[in-house]
């Protein structure tokens, strides 16, 4: 969403090389491919770059590499659009794109022009406060031998701008129904319809967006989907693009997405 609100300011094009905007910190193309990993690439997994993310213990005491760090060690092992492969890295890069473009660090952007204009209060999403960490679900995993939910340490991924975000439900829920009702939300317009238009169109044949599965339902709408989980903690929204409702929920012992299709279809 922050890219594609870039992209309507004029300050790129979603088919130009990333590279074009990385500075010293590049993407190696190691196979000399014809066609330079873009913007639309990365955004739709096709990018054929290293992928991956690891969870890190979220009280270790091991430093997170920056992400000028974790860019620069990414090298193309496929021709872009040759395979689909889901790539956290590469949504990594797209933070950082974030910052090169914008000229403001990450949080700062997404706060600024996309939570707060959908009237989302919490105050750091990406690096949360000492108040907030009072608030924080604990992580649990279901069903220890006695029967009884079973803590489990805290992580959290090693590339935040592809898996980390501090939120609470209804926070998330603004975000999905800006997605849905054509990029605006209570009067605030966060995208274009256009941009939002293409953010929901599977790319390369597949089906896969712009950060959102695509499919087709019984009925012939358009459902948009993403899931989220790390041990302890799984999340899932899910939209129909034709009924305009949509469905966001999050667990900490690991609940599985069909209860969010279930609430999709009684909506």
């Amino acid at each position: 969403t922050a890219l594609m609100q870039l992209q309507e300011q004029g300050k790129f094009k979603l088919d130009q090389p990333v590279n074009m905007y990385l500075g010293d910190v590049r993407v190696q193309d190691r196979l000399q491919a014809e066609k330079p990993v873009t913007f639309r690439h990365i955004l739709s997994h096709w990018s054929g770059l290293t992928a991956g993310a690891e969870t890190k213990p979220l009280w270790g005491r091991e430093l997170p590499k920056s992400l000028e760090k974790m860019v620069s060690g990414l090298y193309s092992v496929r021709p872009p659009e040759t395979k689909w492969e889901y790539n956290n890295w590469a949504y990594g890069m797209a933070g950082l794109l974030v910052e090169k473009i914008s000229g403001e660090e990450y949080e700062k952007y997404i706060v600024g022009h996309i939570l707060s204009p959908l009237g989302v209060t919490t105050p750091h999403p990406v690096y949360p406060s000492a108040e907030m960490v009072e608030l924080m679900a604990l992580p649990y995993e279901p069903g220890g031998a006695n029967g009884k939910p079973q803590p489990v340490q805290q992580v959290h991924f090693d590339v935040y701008p592809a898996g980390d975000i501090y939120l609470t439900a209804e926070d998330m829920a603004r975000f999905l129904a800006m997605q849905l009702n054509g990029g605006e939300f209570h009067g605030k317009r966060i995208l274009s319809e256009a941009s939002v238009k293409t953010m929901h169109e599977p790319q390369f044949g597949g089906t896969y967006a712009f950060g959102f599965s695509v499919r087709k339902d019984p009925n012939g709408h358009t459902i948009i989907s993403h899931s989220g989980g790390i041990p302890g903690q799984s999340s899932y929204m899910v939209g129909d693009l034709d009924a305009k409702v949509g469905v966001y929920f999050m667990s900490n012992s690991g609940a599985p997405p069909s209860i969010g299709e279930a609430a999709l279809k009684l909506l």
